[in-house]
C-alpha cells in the first residue's frame, strides 16, 4: 500500500543544506516558496521505487522519491522539480477539469478548454496535452483510470503512454 506519513516541506530545506550549486539552491528556495503558497500540505517519502525516479500521487498529496536519485545533485533536482510541478498544478487541474460534471474525462477536457472560467494556464495545458496525444498516437490512453493501491500497480505501459492517461501526468 502507499506509504503514509512522510516528511513535510522541511525535507526540502534539509536537501538544500546539502547542495553545492548556488543555482540549485536558489531554485529550491523558489520551489519551497511556491509550495508554501500553493500546496503547503504536500508530503515527501523517500523509498526504493522499481522503474521510476519519482512519482506524485494526488490521492494523498505525496511525492515519492527514489533514494537513488540523491547520488547525483542534478538528477535529484530534476526529479524533485518534475514531481513538484505535478503537486503545484494539481489543485487547478482538479478544480477546473477533474471535478467537472461531464461523464467522461475527454468531455471534461473539452468543456474546460472552452470554459471562460478556466484559467489560461490550464486551457493551454489542455490544448498542448490533446494536441500531443493526437500527434503521438496516444489518444487511446486519455482518461484511463489509474487506481493503484501501491506503486507496483502502476500501469504496465511505456512512459510516453503513461504520460497521457490524464492531464495531471
Amino acid at each position: 500500500s502507499l506509504v503514509n506519513g512522510g516528511k513535510d516541506i522541511s525535507f526540502l530545506t534539509e536537501f538544500i543544506n546539502k547542495l553545492k550549486n548556488k543555482k540549485h539552491i536558489a531554485a529550491m528556495n523558489q520551489i519551497i516558496a511556491d509550495l508554501r503558497t500553493k500546496n503547503p500540505d504536500v508530503r515527501f517519502v523517500l523509498m526504493e521505487i522499481d522503474g521510476a525516479d519519482g512519482v506524485y500521487f494526488s490521492i494523498n498529496n505525496t511525492v515519492y522519491l527514489n533514494k537513488k536519485i540523491f547520488k547525483n545533485e542534478k538528477k535529484a533536482m530534476t526529479v524533485i522539480g518534475h514531481e513538484i510541478s505535478h503537486a503545484l498544478t494539481q489543485a487547478d487541474i482538479i478544480r477546473y477539469v477533474t471535478n467537472r460534471s461531464e461523464p467522461t474525462y475527454r468531455e471534461k477536457l473539452s468543456a474546460a478548454a472552452f470554459d471562460k472560467n478556466t484559467p489560461l494556464h490550464i486551457q493551454s495545458l489542455i490544448n498542448v496535452y490533446l494536441h500531443s496525444a493526437n500527434h503521438l498516437g496516444f489518444e487511446k490512453h486519455i482518461g484511463k483510470i489509474v487506481t493503484g493501491a501501491n506503486l507496483s500497480e502502476a500501469p504496465k505501459v511505456s512512459t510516453g503512454e503513461y504520460a497521457f492517461i490524464n492531464l495531471e501526468e
